[in-house]
């Protein structure tokens, strides 16, 4: 009931105040979040079709944290210093075991478990460093053993195309020749997984 409420409200620009009589315009933006598949949704009729395409004009999608490990080192870069800052405390930096240590984990939690994990690490650190023990991330789990089994396909799949990468010194053409894929597809797969050639 409420989706076709909403899908009213953002197709005529208007809406009605609970018991109002008076409609009221409304000239917004609507930038809209979800954790669950909408496509998904529509085709078992639980998320309306109409409001889907109405909200779905500009998609983007953010894959989870284990899926972007090539750039693990960057967000880390910028959640310090905003952390350092919150709790009033000078700017630390990780140290290259602390980042192996990160890197090794497959963060289920997503951002925000790492966000908690560098929290409580700039807490523990007694220097300017943050060291790989201040990395409390409780019993440190093999990468493959905590994912779906989509997850591992596409991890063997990310460290397949990165070894053949290597193995022709960055040449995509003779990666898609080996991996008998076309180039197209192997294109889109480095961008997926972030790959670094």
């Amino acid at each position: 009931q409420l989706q076709g409420k909403l899908l009213e409200a953002i197709q005529s620009h208007s809406f009605f105040r609970v018991g109002g009589e008076k409609k009221i315009l409304a000239d917004v933006r609507i930038i809209a979040a979800t954790n669950k598949k909408l496509e998904e949704l529509v085709e078992k009729r639980l998320f309306r079709e109409d409001l889907y395409y109405r909200i779905a004009v500009f998609p983007v999608e953010l894959p989870p944290l284990r899926e972007r490990m090539g750039s693990i080192s960057s967000i880390v870069s910028d959640l310090l210093p905003q952390i350092c800052s919150r709790l009033g405390i000078r700017q630390l930096i990780c140290s290259s075991g602390a980042m192996k240590k990160i890197r090794s984990y497959t963060w289920p939690g997503n951002i925000r478990e790492l966000e908690n994990v560098l929290e409580k690490a700039c807490i523990l650190s007694d220097g300017n460093v943050i060291r790989e023990e201040d990395i409390d991330i409780g019993k440190r789990k093999e990468r493959m053993q905590d994912m779906s089994l989509k997850a591992q396909r596409e991890d063997f799949e990310k460290q397949v195309i990165e070894k053949t990468l290597r193995y022709h010194n960055g040449s995509r053409l003779e990666t898609a020749r080996e991996l008998k894929i076309g180039k197209t597809s192997l294109f889109e797969k480095i961008k997926k997984y972030g790959i670094d050639e």
